[in-house]
């Protein structure tokens, strides 16, 4: 990676703060999806099935459930925060304001614009997996701007910053809030504050921020289940203008219910909420909150998988982990390469599918896939696996220092890697993409701004002026 690295080798300690910061935020996401439910949920926990069945899991699989959860999280985090021995390091090379000013203008304009059509169509195969990428870039254009801000670059154009600035947070939140899609405004809020932590923004700039974007994102959160029933036919806007998903044959045809109507069935008691009953304004807030927490929370389909393997359905043995060995083939290279199938696998094995639906998936995230393979010996080998990779992405991406490049290059990574409800080979997807679009990116910058400096550098010497060769 040439273009992080100084001049001259220097000593870097790798804190073990700053690894605690980066551990933090890559598997906090996941960290919370297992754990935020417990205060809300008494057991035995409900799991939804097929066909409108429930199923009821009992305290004892909960349990072994939380500490499935604890292991995996302790190896995971362990490996990223394990300190690391003293050495010599090259320091992160610091991009000059003119190419500051190019990754700035590039992500706000050109990245925001692919992260907008993103969001509205849906991309031809292979395209679509970079666009996917971009929807990160506003919130990396963001961080960068507010670098530049921060450093005293934007002399004399402090305008068009603050425009660009607008653009990236309108596009980063504000769209996805609109099309009643709370995670990717979250996870944009998270990447900034992040963001902003790594690249050396003073704590009351970060509050300032946090201050703007979090309520944002809470009233989103809020107000999401109406928005979905009033606009969108009970769901977030689907991409290409549909307003539903295909239609599946199913055995038991689903109910078009009003937002009035679900309100007014809503029984917190029969979901194994804690809460009683409220009314009025109350009532709303206890009815999206129990929403989202029945989207996102994952330690319920975690207890259910524990009891049922290996007792009835017998450990996968690394079916799940086969789609790994086409990762490194691009689609244009392989345009017939197998597409993942995992969550039809997961869905149909464990009858959260109806058996004709061939068109919906249900997520399996990194932390049950370990579990629906091997058991203790998944979980503990695949939180290794996460580890390891992501300690690989610290030391070769990130590091302590949080210049420009490595904060442009390490966001986009980890911000694949947070996806805290996909199995461990779309990660990995994620991640080789991201890599892919943003080292492409990096290094042009780089390659721009040394011809640049060249340029330069002859002009002035054809010229009769001396200079000193270009530094850091």
């Amino acid at each position: 990676m040439g273009y992080m690295r100084g001049l001259h080798a220097q000593p870097v300690e790798y804190r073990v703060k700053s690894r605690i910061l980066f551990a933090l935020y890559v598997l906090g996401p996941m960290f919370l999806v297992f754990f935020l439910p417990l205060p809300f949920f008494r057991s035995p926990l409900i799991v939804f099935l097929s066909e409108d069945r429930l199923v009821a899991v009992s305290a004892p699989f909960v349990r072994v459930a939380v500490a499935v959860c604890l292991v995996w999280f302790a190896v995971a985090s362990g490996l990223v925060i394990w300190p690391s021995r003293r050495g010599r390091a090259a320091g992160p090379r610091e991009w000059s304001p003119r190419a500051l000013w190019g990754a700035f203008v590039g992500l706000s304009l050109v990245g925001s614009g692919v992260a907008l059509i993103h969001s509205f169509r849906v991309l031809p195969a292979g395209i679509e997996e970079f666009a996917h990428v971009s929807s990160l870039a506003p919130s990396i254009g963001f961080v960068l701007g507010t670098y530049i801000l921060r450093r005293g670059l934007a002399r004399g154009l402090a305008a068009l910053m603050w425009v660009l600035l607008v653009i990236d947070i309108l596009v980063a939140l504000l769209v996805p809030v609109l099309l009643s899609k709370v995670a990717p405004a979250a996870l944009s809020t998270v990447a900034i504050l992040y963001g902003l932590t790594v690249s050396g923004v003073s704590w009351r700039r970060q509050a300032a921020v946090a201050l703007l974007l979090v309520p944002l994102v809470l009233v989103a959160l809020s107000s999401k289940e109406y928005l979905r029933m009033r606009f969108y036919g009970s769901d977030s806007f689907h991409r290409g203008g549909q307003t539903r998903p295909p239609s599946v044959t199913s055995s038991t045809p689903p109910v078009a219910l009003t937002f009035e109507e679900r309100l007014a069935a809503f029984d917190p008691s029969k979901v194994a909420l804690r809460f009683h009953r409220a009314s009025g304004p109350l009532l709303l807030v206890q009815f999206g909150a129990w929403r989202i927490l029945q989207r996102t929370e994952r330690i319920s389909d975690l207890a259910y998988i524990v009891e049922m393997t290996p007792a009835t359905v017998p450990y996968a043995g690394g079916v799940t982990y086969v789609p790994l060995l086409s990762k490194l083939v691009p689609r244009f290279i392989w345009p017939n390469k197998p597409r993942e199938t995992v969550g039809q696998f997961y869905g149909h094995r464990y009858a959260f599918l109806d058996p004709p639906d061939l068109v919906h998936s249900v997520n399996l995230p990194i932390v049950t896939e370990g579990w629906v393979n091997a058991g203790w010996t998944g979980v503990v080998l695949s939180a290794a696996a996460m580890g390891v990779a992501l300690r690989l992405i610290w030391t070769l991406w990130i590091g302590p220092t949080g210049a420009p490049g490595n904060v442009l290059i390490g966001m986009a990574v980890v911000g694949t890697a947070a996806d805290a409800e996909s199995n461990f080979s779309l990660v990995v997807g994620g991640m080789l993409h991201a890599l892919l679009v943003y080292v492409s990116l990096a290094a042009f910058i780089s390659y721009w701004d040394r011809t640049s400096a060249r340029t330069r550098t002859a002009g002035r010497a054809s010229s009769g002026i001396i200079v000193d060769a270009p530094g850091r």
